[in-house]
């Protein structure tokens, strides 16, 4: 006998003896797929109640948003259009330049001690613009020239225009 012919039968017995493939069952579709899916998210029969009244809910709160949005009627919209007239004071003004190591403190004493109050200011250039009664205009000034915390003094007609 061959050896081939032991090899034929060898492999007739091992391809008798595997188990069939087994086919597997066929799962479930798309579609029941997404029902099943649907089907877990809805609430339990006792919640729906409670999901419907947290819908209506939001639904009422979505129309009033949408309402309040919709309506101009505040008077803040009209006030931001008008233009500024002018209420300042007319001048003059004095115009300090105080040093950079003057503290807030000894700057607030100066401006009691000459009876001005800040109209202006700083600026860019640290200007400030003090509002002083006029008939003690010059004497505020030298007050202010004598004080060790001022650089420079001046006596102005107007505040600088605003950019």
């Amino acid at each position: 006998m061959s050896s081939e012919v032991g090899l034929e039968r060898a492999m007739q017995r091992i391809h008798a003896e595997r188990p069939a493939p087994v086919r597997r069952a066929a799962g479930p579709s798309s579609m029941d797929r997404l029902r099943e899916f649907f089907a877990s998210i809805t609430p339990q029969p006792l919640l729906r109640p409670a999901l419907l009244g947290a819908l209506a809910v939001v639904a009422v709160q979505a129309g009033i948003i949408f309402h309040i949005a919709g309506v101009n009627d505040d008077e803040s919209s009209e006030l931001r259009a008008l233009k500024a007239t002018s209420v300042i004071d007319k001048g003059p003004y004095l115009k300090v330049n105080f040093k950079p190591d003057a503290r807030e403190a000894d700057i607030r004493l100066l401006l009691v001690e000459v009876h001005g109050s800040l109209a202006a200011g700083p600026g860019q250039l640290g200007d400030y613009y003090l509002r002083v009664p006029a008939a003690q205009l010059a004497a505020s000034g030298d007050k202010l020239k004598a004080s060790s915390i001022v650089e420079q003094v001046a006596v102005v007609d107007a505040l600088p225009a605003k950019p």
